[in-house]
């Protein structure tokens, strides 16, 4: 019995709904986008904009009703892109 306490105690923490601050989540946003304007081919590009696609949903299923934090979130992401000249990855 003793044996299954700490895989429990792991999936608990690891499975928990840790909520992340808008900076946080920006901040992964932002690796995301430095890790498109390093990509040098047409295949590590399609790779990592479906990374952020998923991101995007996940974070739009966690915080999107949320709108304070979405909207902090938002401020944030705009500063990463700002930085970052602007760069489309979606074409449009």
């Amino acid at each position: 019995m003793k044996k299954l306490i700490a895989p429990i105690c792991f999936l608990m923490l690891a499975c928990g709904s840790k909520k992340e601050s808008p900076t946080e989540v920006a901040n992964r946003y932002c690796e995301l986008e430095k890790k498109m304007t390093k990509a040098t081919s047409e295949p590590e590009r399609d790779k990592i904009k479906t990374e952020m696609d998923n991101f995007e949903k996940n974070v739009n299923e966690e915080y999107g009703k949320d709108e304070e934090f979405m909207k902090k979130l938002d401020e944030e992401i705009s500063e990463c892109e700002d930085s970052s000249n602007n760069v489309d990855y979606d074409g449009d």
